[in-house]
């Protein structure tokens, strides 16, 4: 009898840290992708689909093409961008 307590409390447990590490996750989820082309639309297709798949909620997105070497992204504006949205989640 007491082992079934036991085991049901932690079951209780785990789904609580489940929930807690979900909404934390929740305010993780940021898309930041440099590349090559410019090219993104199969990568926002699937960043859009598992967000509410996964329950999470997307702050932004900064997608920034045309980085094919060292230093390319230095001095873009999507850099700036990107800066400025992380500097926005508290």
């Amino acid at each position: 009898m007491t082992s079934n307590v036991v085991s049901t409390g932690l079951k209780k447990n785990r789904k609580l840290k489940n929930d807690k590490m979900k909404k934390s996750i929740l305010i993780l989820c940021v898309l930041l992708m440099a590349a090559e082309g410019y090219g993104f639309e199969e990568a926002l297709y699937w960043y859009h689909r598992l967000e509410p798949h996964l329950g999470w909620k997307s702050l932004g997105e900064v997608l920034c093409g045309g980085v094919m070497d060292l230093g390319d992204i230095a001095g873009r504006e999507e850099l700036h961008q990107a800066f400025e949205l992380g500097q926005s989640i508290s």
